[in-house]
């Protein structure tokens, strides 16, 4: 199951967003970026690895803040909402950017291609059968 932090300060994006993210997804909404900055550098036992953030209303004082969460470690996809100058998706290290007007399932298919990408793939290990003492090498 996939864990994402939202942040939008404009209900129909928050909505949109819900909507895309139905299936085998914790949501968790944060009301303001000291909150998501905190949630995502501070807390390592539920720390989230995708972040879907809405850069159209923040202020240049909340995109500074923002970018703490690189800063201090954050790792994790970032997929931003609205329209992202270069600059900001360089020094963000933003995955993807939605602009409006936002498509029904692209969200949702976003995060599919994001587990694929993510997703740790597993061999068994080989056995060997147990050689006879007289044939055992050392060193």
């Amino acid at each position: 199951m996939a864990y994402v932090i939202v942040y939008s300060p404009t209900p129909e994006r928050k909505q949109w967003v819900e909507q895309e993210l139905t299936v085998d997804v914790t949501l968790q909404f944060v009301h303001d970026v000291g909150e998501l900055v905190s949630v995502l550098t501070e807390d390592s036992r539920t720390r989230p690895q995708l972040l879907v953030v809405d850069l159209d209303l923040l202020s240049a004082g909340e995109l500074f803040h923002l970018h703490k969460i690189r800063e201090h470690g954050w790792c994790g996809a970032l997929i931003a909402l609205g329209h992202v100058p270069p600059s900001l998706r360089t020094s963000l290290q933003i995955t993807r950017v939605f602009r409006p007007p936002f498509l029904e399932h692209a969200l949702a298919d976003e995060l599919v291609r994001y587990r694929c990408a993510t997703e740790e793939k597993t061999m068994p290990l080989p056995t060997f059968p147990e050689a006879s003492s007289e044939h055992r090498t050392f060193g």
